[in-house]
């Protein structure tokens, strides 16, 4: 039995923080290091020489992930995987994925401090492309072999650009998939983020423990109709795409609020064709992404709406497609690695509360491979990748002391 007093050390880990957040520092004190960009690769340089100082073995994998691995007495032991990631969107804060990665490595260096031998080897790690500058959890779908073998063709329409990134960072591109690992080999895998949105801090809760991470669909809706001279067409008889596309997103959002209060909606991006203020629209495609924590419900919200689509084009003689083309199933996370969080929140007298995160995480790649679990700590204002994130420090330092006593207490069950 590990006693609770057992804590990080919180001024290392700020020392630490503050270095990382000098890396990619914008004008405006935002972050930016986009992945396998020059400063996510000097992040990686940072972080390599930090496992190095600590005595830990540095491990690279064949698509870039970088480990720092405190190894146990026994070599055909199973690791339990901790981590994160640290690179950011364009114009990010300091505290998105930099923080798991950190207070992952600060609870390897406090367990090893004390002395601490456990059954497990423990393996903090920095995934590869999580925020998918090229190709969305590019680190983690390659750890657990769900990479796609055209991985390439799917990278945002830039094969050659992410190529030629991948090998400026030392990655070979045909080698990527030898990443992939063996799922019996793990003993599971676990991380700390801050929530991203404000649920915590309204409700004044410490922790919150992950139940499970929202599934994800994304669509692209074609709405036809014929073009013509916008000042000579009658107003009574136009085939306005625009007008028909408008009315479907400003009805979908009033039909998820209505009717799925647990899922969420975005239309992020509408192009209108021919695009010109004197020719009426005669095709406009919307881009939507909805979610739901339900993958049914998520089913049935996505048919939802490609009905009204179809009756949102028939008000305006109008036709529609939809076409999806991309999905993220729901994902579960593992009630032994809940109740290793929560058995930790209670040893360290935290608050906690179960809920779901609505944000894509690598947990929800490797819930399908390993047991899996996450744990968030509060975002002031809920704002995330932007400059203004911000978490408060004893929040981070509560987050990081629940890391490290669930780490054990997964540890210690095997």
């Amino acid at each position: 039995m590990v006693s609770s007093n057992l804590k990080i050390n919180h001024e290392r880990l700020l020392a630490d923080f503050e270095q990382l957040s000098k890396i990619g520092l914008t004008a405006n004190n935002g972050i930016c290091r986009l992945a396998l960009s020059r400063e996510d690769l000097e992040a990686r340089s940072w972080f390599a020489d930090r496992i190095e100082e600590a005595g830990f073995l540095v491990h690279d994998d064949d698509a870039g992930n970088l480990s720092g691995i405190l190894p146990c007495d026994n070599p055909k032991a199973k690791t339990l995987l901790i981590g994160s990631h640290l690179d950011t969107v364009l114009n990010a804060g300091r505290y998105d994925g930099a923080v798991g990665v950190l207070a992952a490595f600060e609870s390897l260096r406090t367990i090893n401090e004390a002395g601490i031998k456990l059954p497990v080897h423990l393996e903090v790690i920095d995934f590869t492309d999580d925020e998918g500058a090229w190709q969305p959890m590019f680190g983690s779908l390659s750890l657990t072999g769900r990479l796609p073998k055209n991985y390439l063709r799917d990278a945002n329409g830039e094969m050659s650009s992410f190529r030629a990134a991948l090998i400026r960072a030392g990655i070979n591109p045909e080698h990527v998939h030898r990443a992939r690992r063996a799922a019996a080999d793990l003993a599971g895998y676990i991380e700390v983020h801050i929530e991203q949105g404000w649920r915590l801090e309204r409700s004044r809760v410490d922790i919150g423990v992950v139940t499970g991470i929202v599934g994800r669909s994304s669509y692209q809706y074609a709405f036809h109709g014929q073009a013509g001279h916008s000042g000579t067409s009658s107003m009574w008889e136009r085939r306005d795409a625009l007008q028909g596309a408008a009315i479907f997103i400003t009805r979908a959002h009033e039909l998820v609020r209505e009717h799925y209060p647990e899922g969420v909606i975005n239309c992020g991006n509408v192009e209108v064709k021919p695009g010109t203020r004197t020719i009426i629209p005669s095709e406009v495609i919307v881009t939507i992404e909805c979610r739901h924590v339900d993958e049914a419900m998520l089913s049935e919200m996505e048919q939802a709406l490609i009905g009204l689509a179809h009756e949102c084009a028939q008000a305006y003689r109008l036709t529609v497609t939809s076409d999806r083309f991309g999905h993220i199933a729901t994902a579960m996370m593992s009630d032994s690695v809940i109740g290793a969080i929560e058995k930790a929140c209670n040893q360290l007298g935290a608050t906690h509360t179960r809920l779901a995160s609505y944000a894509s995480h690598n947990a929800q790649v490797m819930s399908t491979f390993t047991e899996s679990g996450m744990l968030f700590i509060p975002s002031v204002n809920g704002i995330s990748h932007n400059p203004a994130e911000f978490s408060r420090w004893e929040d981070v330092v509560r987050g990081t002391n629940v890391l490290m006593h669930a780490i054990l207490n997964m540890a210690l069950r095997q």
